[in-house]
């Protein structure tokens, strides 16, 4: 059995760039099987549904699937905290990880 892992991956700019207007997060649930369900983003309001990508299985039979949530880059600014969780369907059980401009 797998433990379940969620990565988050985040744009990194020198601090005198400038940013794009839209702000890709992108969300890594990895080494699990499934009956886990989409990944949510919660972003201080209510949690919502990023991009799903199709997922992969690779030859260990270990299956990832990422969501890619985009936000504007005034709310980047503003130093929000992001969380990406994904719930076991089955049991309840749920993972989570947290990404912000600081990380």
């Amino acid at each position: 059995a797998f433990e379940p892992r969620l990565s988050n991956l985040v744009p990194s700019a020198p601090e005198d760039a400038e940013l794009p207007p839209v702000i890709p997060l992108l969300c890594l649930l990895s080494a699990f099987s499934p009956p886990w369900s989409a990944v949510l983003w919660d972003m201080g309001e209510e949690a919502s549904e990023g991009q799903m990508g199709a997922g992969a299985i690779d030859k260990n039979g270990v299956f990832s699937v990422w969501s890619l949530m985009t936000i504007p880059s005034e709310m980047w600014n503003q130093e929000m905290i992001c969380t990406c969780r994904a719930k076991e369907s089955s049991t309840g059980r749920s993972i989570s990880a947290t990404v912000s401009r600081e990380t």
